[in-house]
């Protein structure tokens, strides 16, 4: 899954590293499963990639994302 999340969204090295490493973490460890849901809800439509992308920016910086709400 993480890997069909990082080509999808084209992430760069530095976020998909992040994204894989959120499954060390056990306070990150549903986030992956979080941006699929989203996207799955949305189709998988450019605008909902771009939020999904932008939001793991937010997230590697250490912000808080509502993906329900596509809020950062």
């Amino acid at each position: 899954m993480i890997t069909t999340l990082a080509t999808e969204l084209n992430l760069n090295t530095t976020q998909s590293q992040w994204l894989q490493d959120t499954q060390n973490n056990i306070d990150l460890r549903l986030i992956p499963f979080q941006v699929s849901y989203f996207l799955d809800q949305n189709l998988w439509s450019r605008e909902a990639k771009n939020f999904a992308q932008e939001a793991i920016g937010v997230l590697i910086d250490g912000g808080e994302v509502d993906f329900e709400d596509r809020v950062f």
